[in-house]
C-alpha cells in the first residue's frame, strides 16, 4: 500500500495516520511527506474528476419546479408579498 495519496492540488492524505495534510511548507506532516518523496517514493495520484452526464433540459425543468414550489410557499406564508419584488 502506498502511504500517501494526492487528494487535490493543496491536500494529501496520509493513510497511516488517516489525516489530510495541507500543502503548507510550515506543516510538519507536509515536511515529512516531502522527505518521503525526496527518498524516492511516489504518492498515489489523485482520482480523475467525475464526469456527470446530465440532460440539461431535465435539470432546468427540475430547477423551475423547485422555484415554483418555493414561490407558492412564499405566497402562502406572506400573502401580501409580491414575489416579483424579490426575484
Amino acid at each position: 500500500m502506498i502511504r500517501y495519496k494526492i487528494v487535490s492540488a493543496n491536500t494529501i492524505f496520509d493513510r497511516v495516520h488517516k489525516n489530510f495534510i495541507p500543502t503548507d511548507p510550515n506543516n510538519i506532516d507536509y515536511q515529512r511527506y516531502l522527505a518521503w518523496v525526496a527518498a524516492g517514493n511516489t504518492p498515489e495520484p489523485a482520482d480523475p474528476p467525475r464526469v456527470v452526464d446530465i440532460d440539461e433540459d431535465v435539470a432546468i425543468r427540475d430547477i423551475m419546479r423547485k422555484v415554483r414550489r418555493l414561490t407558492n410557499r412564499l405566497k402562502t406564508l406572506l400573502p401580501t408579498l409580491d414575489v416579483n419584488d424579490i426575484l
